[in-house]
């Protein structure tokens, strides 16, 4: 929250993150308070190939296309999932030393929301038992290790 500020519309915020399904997918959840109406983008960056299927993103290894990911998102408002180039924001500051990402994108989910935002991203290996995203679609404080 200290990160973010009052100055920028954030009251309060927190990310929580626990392994599952035998440590073989990862959940990660952003919970946001906030001041005013504002833009969010959550980001993941990646060399794999990025294929977009509703709210679920397959990245698949560009060498071995037998070796894939999930990345299942939920949020309470609505967003945009997409990829683009790994590029610098506009807002980014210009760092000459800076890695110029070339072969990477950016997996992001972007909303636009006030009052309480929250999102869950559910990162999948390969594995026959998956819980469901719903399961963790509830407060950090509710999950059950």
């Amino acid at each position: 929250s200290d990160l973010y500020g009052s100055e920028r519309g954030v009251e309060k915020s927190r990310r929580g993150y626990i392994f599952t399904d035998s440590r073989s997918s990862l959940v990660l959840r952003d919970e946001v308070k906030l001041t005013r109406h504002s833009s969010l983008i959550w980001l993941m960056y990646t060399d794999a190939l990025v294929k977009i299927d509703g709210s679920v993103a397959t990245l698949t290894d560009k060498n071995d296309p037998e070796k894939s990911i999930t990345v299942e998102f939920v949020s309470n408002h609505p967003i945009d999932i997409g990829f683009e180039d790994a590029k610098p924001l506009p807002t980014s500051p210009d760092i000459p030393e800076q890695a110029k990402n070339v072969g990477f994108v950016r997996l992001f989910a972007r909303a636009e929301a006030d009052g309480e935002f929250t999102i869950t991203a559910k990162i999948n290996s390969q594995s026959e038992r998956v819980t469901p995203i719903a399961q963790y679609d509830v407060s950090i404080d509710e999950w059950n290790a």
